[in-house]
């Protein structure tokens, strides 16, 4: 599994950055699963692009601390900026 982290969204001079450590991974995947459904109105500054071993890909928009999965937002517990290391 691989995520890579796209902030053209927020900044146009950003290139993507791809987090492939596990540990890394699971730290990340642990602070995105554990998030509050909220409605809040959302306007994304960064893109997420999750991609598994078998190839499969998922998308996941953020700003701050919303993050939008499949048209839902959710509340996260943290700032994406910290959640990803920036």
């Amino acid at each position: 599994m691989a995520i890579t982290i796209d902030t053209s969204l927020h900044n146009h001079n950003f290139n993507q950055r791809i987090v492939s450590d596990k540990d890394s991974l699971s730290r990340i995947l642990n602070k995105f699963n554990h998030c509050e459904k909220e409605p809040i109105k959302f306007y994304p500054t960064y893109r997420v692009r999750l991609v598994y071993t078998n190839g499969k890909e998922i998308t996941i928009l953020f700003t701050d601390s919303v993050m939008n999965y499949e048209g839902l937002t959710y509340r996260l517990n943290d700032n994406i900026q910290n959640i990803l290391g920036f």
